[in-house]
Protein backbone atom coordinates (compact mmCIF):
# COMPACT_ATOMS: atom_id res chain seq x y z
CA UNK A 1 0.00 0.00 0.00
CA UNK A 2 1.81 3.00 -1.35
CA UNK A 3 -0.63 5.40 -0.54
CA UNK A 4 -0.89 7.08 3.16
CA UNK A 5 -3.10 6.07 6.17
CA UNK A 6 -5.02 7.95 8.18
CA UNK A 7 -5.49 6.77 11.75
CA UNK A 8 -8.57 8.69 13.04
CA UNK A 9 -8.48 8.63 16.83
CA UNK A 10 -9.52 10.75 20.15
CA UNK A 11 -7.30 9.09 22.29
CA UNK A 12 -3.65 10.55 21.75
CA UNK A 13 -2.22 7.52 23.13
CA UNK A 14 -4.12 5.11 21.29
CA UNK A 15 -3.81 7.32 18.05
CA UNK A 16 -0.23 7.49 18.82
CA UNK A 17 0.30 3.62 19.42
CA UNK A 18 -1.70 2.39 16.19
CA UNK A 19 0.48 5.14 14.03
CA UNK A 20 3.61 3.86 15.58
CA UNK A 21 2.54 0.22 14.78
CA UNK A 22 1.69 1.31 11.03
CA UNK A 23 4.73 2.66 10.49
CA UNK A 24 6.79 -0.10 12.02
CA UNK A 25 5.32 -2.21 9.22
CA UNK A 26 6.37 0.73 6.70
CA UNK A 27 3.31 2.52 6.11
CA UNK A 28 3.28 6.38 5.73
CA UNK A 29 0.18 7.34 8.44
CA UNK A 30 -1.38 11.06 8.95
CA UNK A 31 -2.79 11.29 12.47
CA UNK A 32 -6.07 13.16 13.04
CA UNK A 33 -8.56 13.23 16.36
CA UNK A 34 -11.43 13.27 15.03
CA UNK A 35 -14.13 12.20 11.96
CA UNK A 36 -14.54 16.09 11.42
CA UNK A 37 -10.96 16.39 10.82
CA UNK A 38 -10.84 13.35 8.26
CA UNK A 39 -12.97 13.98 6.45
CA UNK A 40 -11.83 17.21 5.49
CA UNK A 41 -8.51 15.62 4.94
CA UNK A 42 -10.22 13.20 2.52
CA UNK A 43 -11.86 16.13 0.37
CA UNK A 44 -8.67 17.94 0.19
CA UNK A 45 -6.19 15.42 -0.85
CA UNK A 46 -8.05 11.95 -1.37
CA UNK A 47 -5.78 11.17 -4.31
CA UNK A 48 -3.38 10.29 -1.28
CA UNK A 49 -5.17 8.36 1.13
CA UNK A 50 -5.43 4.55 0.43
CA UNK A 51 -6.81 3.10 3.88
CA UNK A 52 -8.29 4.62 6.68
CA UNK A 53 -8.00 3.26 10.44
CA UNK A 54 -10.31 4.79 12.68
CA UNK A 55 -12.10 4.22 16.25
CA UNK A 56 -16.06 4.58 15.52
CA UNK A 57 -16.97 6.67 18.69
CA UNK A 58 -15.50 10.15 18.61
CA UNK A 59 -16.36 13.69 19.55
CA UNK A 60 -17.82 16.19 16.84
CA UNK A 61 -20.11 16.19 13.93
CA UNK A 62 -18.42 12.85 12.04
CA UNK A 63 -18.02 9.53 13.81
CA UNK A 64 -16.08 6.90 12.74
CA UNK A 65 -19.45 5.05 11.94
CA UNK A 66 -20.69 8.07 9.63
CA UNK A 67 -16.89 8.65 8.47
CA UNK A 68 -16.38 5.31 7.08
CA UNK A 69 -19.87 5.26 5.48
CA UNK A 70 -19.48 7.99 3.88
CA UNK A 71 -15.84 7.62 2.43
CA UNK A 72 -17.37 4.17 1.28
CA UNK A 73 -19.78 5.41 -0.90
CA UNK A 74 -17.75 8.40 -2.34
CA UNK A 75 -14.52 6.93 -2.34
CA UNK A 76 -14.66 3.25 -2.74
CA UNK A 77 -10.96 2.63 -3.36
CA UNK A 78 -10.05 3.62 0.02
CA UNK A 79 -10.05 0.73 2.30
CA UNK A 80 -11.63 1.28 5.96
CA UNK A 81 -10.65 -0.48 9.12
CA UNK A 82 -12.92 0.59 12.14
CA UNK A 83 -12.32 -0.63 15.53
CA UNK A 84 -13.99 -0.19 18.89
CA UNK A 85 -13.60 -1.80 22.41
CA UNK A 86 -17.13 -0.64 23.33
CA UNK A 87 -19.82 -1.16 20.08
CA UNK A 88 -19.68 -3.53 17.27
CA UNK A 89 -21.83 -2.09 14.31
CA UNK A 90 -24.82 -4.11 13.86
CA UNK A 91 -25.39 -2.75 10.48
CA UNK A 92 -24.28 -4.47 6.97
CA UNK A 93 -21.27 -2.87 6.54
CA UNK A 94 -20.26 -1.98 2.74
CA UNK A 95 -17.50 -4.11 1.05
CA UNK A 96 -14.24 -1.89 1.72
CA UNK A 97 -15.22 -1.63 5.70
CA UNK A 98 -13.97 -4.10 8.50
CA UNK A 99 -14.04 -4.00 11.67
CA UNK A 100 -11.25 -4.83 14.27
CA UNK A 101 -12.50 -5.08 18.32
CA UNK A 102 -9.79 -3.01 20.96
CA UNK A 103 -7.60 -4.14 21.88
CA UNK A 104 -6.31 -5.00 18.45
CA UNK A 105 -3.37 -7.04 17.63
CA UNK A 106 -1.10 -5.45 15.12
CA UNK A 107 -1.69 -8.77 12.68
CA UNK A 108 -5.40 -8.51 12.58
CA UNK A 109 -5.47 -4.55 11.61
CA UNK A 110 -2.76 -4.54 8.53
CA UNK A 111 -4.42 -7.87 7.62
CA UNK A 112 -7.44 -5.27 7.54
CA UNK A 113 -6.06 -2.92 6.11
CA UNK A 114 -4.50 -5.11 2.88
CA UNK A 115 -7.35 -7.79 2.50
CA UNK A 116 -8.95 -5.68 0.06
CA UNK A 117 -12.70 -5.54 -0.44
CA UNK A 118 -14.70 -8.31 1.15
CA UNK A 119 -16.21 -11.01 -1.07
CA UNK A 120 -19.53 -10.98 -1.66
CA UNK A 121 -21.76 -13.74 0.10
CA UNK A 122 -24.49 -13.16 -2.76
CA UNK A 123 -22.13 -14.10 -5.53
CA UNK A 124 -21.67 -17.90 -4.29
Amino acid sequence: MAKRVLVVEDDPVLRMDAATMLEDAGLEVVQLETGDSALSYVLEQSDEVGAVFSDVQMPGDTDGLDLAQYLAVNWPAITIVLTSGHVHPTQDLPDNIRFVSKPWVAAEVLAALTAGPRPDPAAD
